[in-house]
């Protein structure tokens, strides 16, 4: 009976109840106010410590959590290009190389519109010295790539940058031209077709004999008109003559063609599409 008391519990009754806990008054109101005052020096905290606590934060979230995070994310980023004045973004683009334009064209619709703007390219043509240009060249049904590409080689063609290289492809006149892929076709005053590397300038093939007068290439295909009112269907990379096609009743004069056709334009004041 005088011995120190055992305080250990006989038995232990675990009480389970349907209903939450409430938290008093008293206590919910200072669980506030330390939340408000670790909020108003969150921001003084040193940045090792702010990303710290973010990311402690972060792996106590549940899924719901993270669902209203991915949700609000987007709502922290600011398009500064669609929040400055027209003239502040004219001043931010022109520091763009054309190639960069196409990048910026596809971050949003926002900054498509500012990129495509007539006013920007107005700029963009004057500070290379060709404002007078701009009208033809700037092409907005073109798409951003070709008028990119135009502003570059412009760019360049000013700045000297461009280099010129010449071969002669005939001993006469040349009067009618076209690239296709690696191959440049000339036809000179001649009357004869030649085929030309358009990497090295080396020649690769000629067509003579034939009185030409126009030449056309797609793909491995290519067309020549004569004098005599015939188109002849031809193998680029061989030589090889496919077809010979008669009904103009004078010169073929010109060609335009594509994989699935010829026209072809005489001086009998008549037009003929050939199917291939």
């Amino acid at each position: 009976m005088g011995g120190p008391q055992d305080n250990t519990p006989i038995a232990t009754v675990k009480v389970e109840s349907s209903r939450p806990m409430r938290v008093p008054v008293a206590l919910e109101f200072d669980v506030d106010r330390d939340v408000a005052n670790f909020l108003h020096r969150f921001p003084a905290f040193p940045p090792t410590r702010r990303q710290g606590i973010i990311l402690s934060l972060l792996h106590q979230c549940d899924p719901s959590d993270m669902q209203f995070i991915s949700k609000v994310y987007p709502l922290l980023h600011r398009d500064f290009l669609r929040l400055l004045p027209e003239r502040a973004v004219h001043c931010v683009l022109l520091f763009c190389t054309p190639r960069d334009f196409c990048t910026v064209a596809q971050v949003s619709k926002e900054w498509l519109q500012r990129i495509n703007d007539l006013a920007l390219w107005d700029q963009l043509y004057q500070q290379i010295g060709l404002g007078s240009l701009v009208g033809r060249c700037y092409i907005s049904s073109d798409g951003m790539r070709s008028n990119a590409r135009r502003l570059r080689a412009l760019e360049r063609w000013v700045r000297g940058e461009l280099t010129c290289r010449q071969f002669r492809a005939h001993h006469s006149g040349i009067v009618s031209l076209c690239v296709e892929g690696s191959s440049i076709v000339t036809v000179g005053v001649d009357k004869t077709v030649r085929v030309h590397s358009r990497i090295s300038g080396e020649p690769i093939r000629s067509f003579a004999g034939l009185e030409h007068t126009c030449a056309r290439a797609v793909g491995r295909i290519m067309a020549s008109g004569s004098a005599d009112g015939t188109l002849r269907i031809w193998s680029l990379h061989t030589g090889k003559l496919y077809q010979e096609l008669s009904g103009h009743a004078k010169g073929i004069t010109t060609l335009a063609m594509d994989s699935k056709m010829v026209i072809s334009g005489s001086s009998d004041h008549t037009i003929r599409i050939w199917k291939l």
